[in-house]
């Protein structure tokens, strides 16, 4: 329909044509060069220029197509043209809204592979048929991916995408070893070498930095601090993620590079949400996320998680999964307002007291408690939310004051720990005592044997039929050993892994005897001194408290009362 009679004074002028042209992913866009197909047609049909998006068809909010409706409204163009009315949407809604916005704004809509003229009434029906053909078609496939998946989770086969780090490869999780960057320390060092491109054998591979990122977080606690190191580290002045516009890459290589140097560019949220990606540990989760309408949202429920599908491809442990799970959830209990953010060069701090945020409760009415300054900046304290609204717990407890309360009260609660144990081990050395008295050891020998067996936090757990927390990699470790412990002849490959083995024993139970590795019944069984909690840095304090603590209620400006997490629910 040509609606160049309704332009007035410019009846004669050309049309103003414009094409549009659409494919779902770049794999479509150059493996099978459909956009450039499309653009050729469109081109040829008589479009000045072409606008282009590489978006499903269901999501109304493309650059392109955007752009392409405001020209339409806005009169810049009389006529658009597409090769299918499916390149245009998918949605039978947003093709009637669509076809609205056309018609009233005295625009065509010229459909090369149906030639659809939208004047007539019969150009209009086949129109809107054509469009729930393509929802239907568009419902079909959204339900053969669906059965795909299912089938996928039924066989425990990784999904289609991985996470940054890994590539998905017959359905098994890979640590990506592409090289992405050569540090200038591991760069050529004579010109011979580097037009032999040796750089290429000291580039960091995606699976280095990814291992690199982990072993940041773990030291410095913090995304924000994790990033600002990261991005020193590598030289990163300006990161940013790449945008739908970015440029389209001519081959797989190219695409593949690209999607290897995503590695180097993170938010804090993204970085977050990738430490807590059970893939990371060696495990397989299904059902993280769900469409919700045309946005795909995560899922509200507990995601189904296969445990231990790639073991030998794991970036962190067990332990250290459970542990940054752990630290994020204690910073989301404490909230922000825990931390002093960077500025003028240095690192966040926590503010004071800030462990200590989040644990307090009202002992009258139950309410976790405000935390609040003094006008003068003083002080902060904590105070009841509903205090002097129904609840009679009127005044504040100074978190310098509540912190003495809790540390007496930790204090005393480590010595009934030890005299429990104890009292569970007098029994035992007593009677070992009197064998060895009895095999003419002297009695220095005796005292020596006691002190070396004196009663600790594992005989109070192993009387009450608990079992004391330990490291699935040092059990592993140990089996490894004890294994090649048994080969009855000298063999100098086995004599050195079995020191590898060793010195990996001894700093895993280095690392096991390190306060922040222990567990809680194990922490407040070590602090019977004042000493022990008074010099306790910020940061561990931070990582100690909410793990020993379930709540401290408050009243009266005191400590009332403080709940421990301890292994056996009875002490």
């Amino acid at each position: 329909m040509n609606y160049s009679k309704e332009r007035g004074e410019d009846a004669q002028a050309p049309l103003r044509i414009i094409g549009y042209a659409r494919v779902s992913s770049r794999e479509q866009a150059h493996d099978s060069q459909a956009l450039d197909q499309q653009r050729e047609r469109v081109l040829t049909a008589g479009a000045a220029d072409v606008l282009e998006d590489v978006l499903s068809g269901r999501d109304s909010d493309r650059p392109s197509f955007n752009r392409l409706m405001e020209m339409v409204q806005n009169g810049e163009v009389d006529e658009v043209v597409f090769t299918r009315i499916d390149r245009l949407t998918r949605s039978l809604a947003d093709l009637t809204q669509c076809i609205r916005i056309f018609q009233e704004s005295g625009v065509n809509l010229r459909i090369l592979d149906q030639d659809l003229n939208l004047s007539t009434p019969t150009g209009k029906l086949m129109a809107n048929l054509l469009g729930a053909v393509a929802e239907w078609e568009a419902d079909l496939l959204s339900e053969r991916v669906r059965h795909g998946k299912a089938y996928r989770r039924h066989l425990g086969l990784a999904s289609e995408s991985a996470p940054r780090g890994y590539l998905s490869e017959a359905g098994q999780y890979q640590l990506n070893q592409t090289p992405v960057l050569c540090l200038l320390s591991d760069r050529p060092t004579t010109k011979e070498l580097l037009a032999a491109k040796s750089n290429e054998a000291n580039a960091l591979t995606v699976a280095d930095i990814a291992q690199d990122l982990v072993a940041l977080f773990l030291e410095t606690k913090t995304t924000r601090a994790t990033l600002k190191q990261f991005y020193e580290q590598y030289g990163i002045r300006r990161p940013r993620q790449a945008s739908k516009s970015s440029p389209r890459l001519s081959d797989s290589s190219e695409r593949a590079q690209s999607k290897a140097i995503e590695i180097l560019y993170w938010t804090e949220s993204g970085l977050r949400n990738w430490l807590m990606n059970p893939v990371l540990e060696g495990n397989t989760a299904y059902l993280r996320w769900i469409q919700r309408g045309k946005r795909r949202v995560r899922s509200t429920e507990p995601p189904e998680i296969h445990t231990d599908t790639h073991p030998e491809q794991a970036l962190i442990s067990h332990e250290e999964a459970a542990y940054i799970r752990e630290t994020f959830a204690i910073y989301k209990q404490m909230g922000g307002g825990s931390f002093i953010k960077e500025k003028d060069g240095l690192e966040d701090q926590y503010r004071p007291y800030a462990y200590l945020t989040g644990l307090t409760y009202c002992y009258q009415c139950g309410s976790r408690c405000r935390t609040k300054t003094s006008k003068k900046g003083a002080y902060s304290y904590f105070v009841c939310p509903h205090a002097g609204k129904g609840c009679d717990n009127r005044k504040s407890v100074p978190k310098a004051s509540l912190e003495k309360d809790l540390i007496r009260q930790l204090v005393a609660k480590s010595k009934s720990l030890r005299r429990q144990a104890a009292s569970t081990k007098s029994g035992i050395n007593s009677t070992k005592a009197a064998i060895l008295a009895n095999q003419g050891k002297s009695q220095a020998e005796i005292s020596d044997y006691l002190q070396k067996n004196a009663a600790g936090y594992k005989d109070l757990i192993e009387h009450q039929g608990g079992q004391e927390p330990t490291s699935e990699r040092l059990e592993g470790l140990k089996k490894q050993l004890d294994y090649l412990e048994k080969y009855p002849l000298y063999n100098p490959t086995i004599a050195a892994e079995k020191e590898s083995i060793q010195n990996q024993i001894e700093e895993e139970e280095k690392q096991l005897n390190s306060v922040l590795r222990k567990s809680a019944g194990e922490i407040i069984y070590e602090g019977d001194r004042l000493v022990f909690w008074d010099t306790l840095p910020e940061h561990y304090k931070v990582d100690i408290y909410p793990r020993i603590i379930e709540r401290l209620f408050v009243q009266n400006g005191h400590l009332k009362q403080a709940n421990f997490k301890l292994e056996n629910p009875e002490k």
